[in-house]
């Protein structure tokens, strides 16, 4: 069964629908964003035609796992060369490291901003699922 995006929205504002349907909502909400981030990037590889992968994920912000997961559905077409691979990698290693000099620069008794540098870090799709521990 389809729904659109207004009606999954009125699912997931309800707290009831949300108690009782938990799967649905997390797969509603992974809908939503891909929907979302397809809009975006079909905007703007609109005015740039010619953008290499790793410059929409940079320009974009859109999660690179959500665009190659558009790319493959047929969704979009973008090419991922190899280049734009190993510039998305430079560009992580880079952000690692200042992340970690942020992190180091913090006392111990000032954890919560430890926790959210850490959390910024899983997010950004460094660590492996399986463990702690960076790509």
């Amino acid at each position: 069964m389809q729904y659109t995006k207004e009606e999954m929205k009125a699912m997931l504002a309800n707290p009831l629908f949300r108690a009782a349907n938990e799967n649905l909502c997390k797969m509603f909400e992974r809908e939503l964003k891909e929907a979302e981030a397809e809009e975006k990037l079909i905007e703007y590889l609109k005015d740039n035609p010619r953008a290499s992968f790793a410059q929409v994920v940079m320009e974009t912000q859109v999660d690179m796992k959500i665009i190659e997961n558009l790319i493959a559905d047929g969704r979009i077409d973008l090419k991922v060369t190899k280049a734009d691979r190993e510039e998305i990698g430079e560009l992580q290693s880079k952000m690692i490291s200042e992340l970690s000099k942020l992190s180091k620069g913090i006392s111990e008794s000032d954890s919560k901003k430890k926790a959210a540098i850490e959390a910024e870090k899983r997010a950004s799709g460094m660590y492996s699922k399986k463990e702690t521990k960076l790509k």
